[in-house]
């Protein structure tokens, strides 16, 4: 691997790349910006500007060189053909050696799908950048004037400014990397106004020192990672939507092992090291890759994850806080007389109990440690023609991504002894999550790792349950109380894959190996999907959603206590398929039931 520094500067005018930032009141459009305001090049389009210059450079000297990628020579048409570029003999060609070429599974002996990793360009000087418009106008060819009300302006920075990206190239083919430094050499123009004289860009190249010491690592097997994206992040939802490409607000498990396990696939000089393999291995020897989760601070404390299901929050102002309603639904469960029942009405909880208020609740917005989503941007793009140089026809798209700055917080547990090295070079790495990992896109900045804040223990919480319970039943709604120590709740902090035809009830009842009745059951259903760099897409699966509630009731005479054991490997372990990957985690006895019944954001 060899990383590298991209510096461009512009000799005549300024840099326009529209469509990544939305333009400012007054003009048409404006270049790529920063949330701060500063001007960025995207990695996308750097990335486009040099396959174009390679390809023809290629194209000039007799090599096969595909068109961006989709496997057809522009020089020798012919029926388009399905799968990736095979015009060098049945292999890739030297431009989607390079930069990828849209396939879906890894070639044999490949580590990675594209040999360049590139990050955007940001100006040099962190100082304040002055912007100026550059006016134009539509001409009419056929009068061979100006258009009729065409007039359009555009944003852009400053002239004379330097940009600096960094990248890595993954391969360590001598070829690859002449032929990335001849592509530098040979790009000229980046964005719009070639036609103009504009446009113009001087890059050069400097490598740079990857070497870098493992990142220390606290004790024990499980570690909490505190992460915030450096750049937006599109992370894969199940099905795409036409032309638009939606992104989730977690990140999954399997996107933080990806991006581990590319990390260390670009620098072991083995990606068959046991040790390795072992990080990453899907039986139960395997480390579990917990879902990250938005928090609006990394100081605050609490589990980071869904609220339950059955959470409430006051509908006129979320800052009254959030109440979890599941005694209540056990209460009405329990109800056996007329009498009951209405001596239960008049205490449940549905309305907002701050002093004044007593608005409705509704279902809890955010999460346990943030007030709401992380925030999104919608970048609409066009595909470009590498043949005519300008836009694809009928080929608008559009894509959602988290925006940089979101802060996640997330665990890797059931780490070995003897991956712990790897773990630590892996977190020392640039690591991305997500969809155009080459292209910039997910990288995330490792604030902190530490040892997770102690939780207590399943018997421990399972008593604090019964107190509650018990005081909730039988002191305040004078029902009976013969259920308590019987009652079993779960709550899901991250999807359950369950088998097919199963709502999750039947995943939870085999890993209890008891049986039971489902008194309460508070659960919706979402689709999974997800991708395997060894076997491409997955099948979509039915999945119950994060923050679903079971409660088990043991229809024996036994004790919640005599299955503490297994309640702790049901936490430890997950339940249902893909639990390596952080799918069907479950916290028995739920802290946020007992804890007291309003949750402030202050805690």
């Amino acid at each position: 691997m060899s990383e590298f520094e991209l510096v461009l500067s512009f000799p005549s005018g300024s840099v326009l790349i529209g469509g990544h930032s939305p333009a400012p009141e007054g003009v048409n459009i404006a270049h790529a910006r920063l949330p701060d305001g500063r001007p960025v090049i995207p990695a996308s389009a750097l990335r486009g500007a040099l396959r174009e210059a390679l390809e023809a450079l290629l194209r000039a000297v007799g090599e096969p060189a595909c068109a961006g990628g989709d496997g057809e020579d522009p020089r020798r048409p012919r029926p388009p053909q399905r799968g990736p570029c095979q015009l060098a003999a049945g292999a890739s060609c030297r431009s989607c050696r390079l930069f990828g070429g849209g396939r879906s599974v890894l070639p044999e002996a490949s580590r990675t799908f594209s040999a360049l990793v590139l990050g955007e360009a940001a100006p040099v000087d962190e100082g304040a950048i002055a912007w100026q418009t550059r006016h134009g106008v539509a001409i009419d060819r056929r009068r061979r004037s100006a258009s009729n009300q065409r007039l359009f302006r555009r944003a852009v920075p400053e002239e004379g400014l330097t940009y600096r990206a960094r990248g890595r190239l993954t391969s360590t083919d001598e070829q690859v990397r002449r032929d990335f430094e001849a592509a530098v050499a040979a790009t000229t123009h980046i964005g719009a106004g070639k036609s103009g004289g504009l446009a113009r860009v001087e890059m050069k190249l400097q490598w740079v020192s990857s070497e870098v010491a493992p990142r220390p690592m606290p004790p024990g097997s499980e570690i909490e990672l505190s992460i915030v994206l450096r750049t937006p992040a599109s992370i894969g939802v199940p099905l795409a939507a036409g032309n638009f490409r939606d992104t989730r607000l977690d990140i999954p498990g399997s996107a933080l092992r990806g991006a581990i396990g590319f990390a260390l696939a670009e620098i072991l000089e083995d990606p068959n090291e046991p040790d390795f393999q072992a990080l990453v291995a899907e039986d139960e020897d395997g480390a579990i890759f917990d879902f990250l989760y938005p928090v609006d601070d990394f100081d605050s404390a609490g589990i980071a994850g869904p609220w339950p299901l059955t959470a409430r929050q006051c509908k006129a102002d979320p800052s009254h806080g959030v109440v979890d309603t599941l005694l209540d639904r056990i209460a009405v469960d329990t109800v056996r007389t007329p009498a009951e029942a209405a001596r239960v009405a008049q205490h449940i909880v549905e309305t907002c109990a701050v002093a004044g208020c007593g608005h409705v609740l509704r279902s809890a917005r955010g999460s346990r440690r943030a007030s709401g989503p992380p925030r999104t941007r919608l970048t609409t793009r066009v595909a470009m023609d590498r043949q005519r140089a300008s836009a694809r026809d009928k080929a608008l798209f559009s894509h959602a991504q988290i925006e940089r700055g979101a802060r996640f917080v997330g665990r890797i547990r059931n780490i070995r002894e003897a991956s712990r090295e790897h773990l630590g070079r892996a977190l020392q790495r640039p690591l991305s999550v997500g969809r155009a990992r080459a292209m910039g896109w997910g990288a995330i900045d490792i604030v902190q790792v530490t040892a997770p804040a102690p939780l207590a223990s399943v018997t421990e919480r399972g008593e604090m349950f019964d107190r509650t319970l018990a005081r909730r039943l039988e002191e305040e709604l004078g029902l009976s109380g013969n259920r308590v120590g019987r009652l079993i709740a779960f709550t899901l902090l991250s999807p359950l894959l369950p088998p097919a035809g199963d709502d999750g009830r039947a995943a939870l009842g085999s890993a209890l190996g008891r049986a039971v009745r489902w008194p309460v059951v508070a659960r919706r259903f979402d689709i999974e999907r997800g991708w395997d760099q060894r076997t491409g897409p997955r099948d979509v699966a039915r999945a119950v959603q994060a923050g679903a509630v079971f409660v088990a009731e043991l229809v024996d005479a036994s004790h919640w206590r005599e299955l503490s054991a297994v309640l702790a490997r049901i936490e430890s372990q997950g339940v249902g398929d893909r639990t390596r990957q952080g799918f069907g985690r479950v916290l028995c006895f739920d802290p946020f039931i007992y804890e007291g019944i309003w949750q402030r954001e202050d805690g």
